[in-house]
């Protein structure tokens, strides 16, 4: 209910011919979602065993480069309320941007959670295993594990909404041409 009210919201911005406006609204509130549902969920959102479901907004960027302000403080303000505090917002931030950054550079979604898995899982597991000393391996893999749930869901997620002609216009604007397409299943 309230991600129909935000999305109509970014609707009538767009209807008021302002596409920065429009994107600043669109990346405020998927900043906004990745928090709640970051917070919501804490207990299996940070930690060795993570299993963070707002990261199915990772795909946004990968979709719409436009989208990368709205994931990068989404993530660095949920990282305020980790447990892990600053080191969490630093390199949990950082490797939100890097996985982001790398997207620009993949041309297919697979290898897009891939990468993301990969960055993540170097960049957070190395974090947890030098700041709270987990075990090495089941740090490395729990992260990685995690983020492929996620991802994976997010993927589905994204080509059953995207079939939708209205969200897709909502969400991406213009439509399919100013972003990636989406992977056939």
């Amino acid at each position: 209910m309230l991600i129909t009210y935000l999305l109509q919201t970014a609707k009538k911005v767009d209807a008021m011919n302002s596409e920065k406006t429009s994107w600043l609204v669109k990346n405020a509130i998927v900043a906004s979602i990745y928090v709640v549902m970051t917070l919501t969920l804490s207990p299996i959102s940070y930690g060795m065993m993570q299993i963070r479901f707002s990261e199915m907004l990772m795909l946004l960027p990968f979709y719409d480069k436009r989208f990368t302000a709205g994931l990068v403080i989404g993530c660095l303000v949920s990282n305020l309320g980790s447990p892990l505090g600053v080191y969490d917002i630093a390199f949990g931030t950082l490797s939100t941007l890097i996985c982001i950054l790398a997207y620009w550079l993949i041309p297919n979604v697979w290898l897009a959670m891939l990468s993301t898995s990969i960055i993540g899982s170097a960049i957070v597991g190395t974090m947890l295993i030098f700041v709270i000393s987990t075990p090495v391996m089941l740090t490395y893999v729990g992260v990685a594990v995690g983020e492929m749930i996620s991802l994976t869901l997010g993927v589905l997620l994204f080509n059953e909404l995207c079939k939708n002609k209205k969200f897709n216009t909502t969400v991406f604007g213009q439509g399919v041409s100013n972003r990636k397409e989406l992977v056939k299943l």
